[in-house]
């Protein structure tokens, strides 16, 4: 006849199993937004999730990067958090050569929505398409952080087919207006394009006006305007 243990052993049990659980459903919930705003941060945040890289892959879903946290450090927390599908890096490069690293890391991640500047993942290039790095490809949100796009080039950002919200900064001396009609003929699947700028806003609607750019889809943002990634819709503007 099998044993069986005390009642009072047995109520243990459950309840360190039944904590166990909220403990575990409560960490999950805590890592799957996380900001990281100092490298000291980083690093903490990087040896604890370093022995548990399956609860790493599945846990955090959203991850922002500031600008203290190196790039290493960073590279090394993106390998972990494999499952990750939003992304705000604001880092930049200080090494030459590592953004080659970077590209191979983004490339494994599920990614949504990125927002970044293109100088982490083109050193120095001349000409580059984004549609030429399979990452941006499955994108349906992005925010590119240079003000030079759109002044001489689309950089391919209407080849990117899933691409449906897009962030870029305007220059009303700069920024090409038949570059901006383009994307907004050619992505198909674009339902919202932020034009965000830190000239005053008399300037940007005249430019707009001159150039007869009129589309439902455009929203005007100025310089404290903060990109929301997955959860950017239209509403917050109004």
């Amino acid at each position: 006849m099998p044993q069986t243990l005390p009642n009072e052993l047995l109520m243990r049990i459950f309840h360190i199993r039944k904590f166990t659980h909220v403990l575990s459903r409560t960490e999950h919930f805590l890592y799957e937004k996380v900001i990281l705003a100092e490298e000291a941060w980083a690093l903490y945040f990087l040896s604890s999730l370093q022995s548990r890289p399956e609860f790493a892959a599945r846990s955090v879903r959203f991850l922002r990067i500031k600008p203290a946290v190196q790039l290493r450090t960073a590279i090394e927390i993106l390998q972990l958090c494999c499952g990750l599908v939003d992304l705000i890096l604001q880092i930049v490069p200080c090494v030459p050569g590592r953004s080659y690293c970077l590209i191979d890391t983004l490339n494994t991640l599920p990614l949504k929505s990125l927002s970044l500047s293109l100088s982490l993942v083109f050193d120095n290039s001349p000409s580059f398409s984004l549609h030429s790095v399979a990452f941006f490809c499955q994108l349906t949100h992005l925010e590119i952080k240079e003000g030079w796009v759109l002044w001489g080039s689309t950089i391919g950002l209407e080849q990117l087919n899933h691409l449906t919200h897009l962030a870029v900064r305007l220059s009303t001396q700069w920024t090409q207006a038949s570059l901006i009609k383009q994307i907004l003929t050619n992505c198909s699947r674009l339902k919202l394009l932020v034009l965000w700028s830190t000239e005053a806003s008399d300037e940007v609607k005249a430019y707009m006006r001159y150039w007869e750019i009129s589309d439902k889809r455009i929203i005007l943002a100025d310089w404290s305007w903060s990109w929301g990634g997955l959860e950017l819709e239209q509403d917050e503007f109004f």
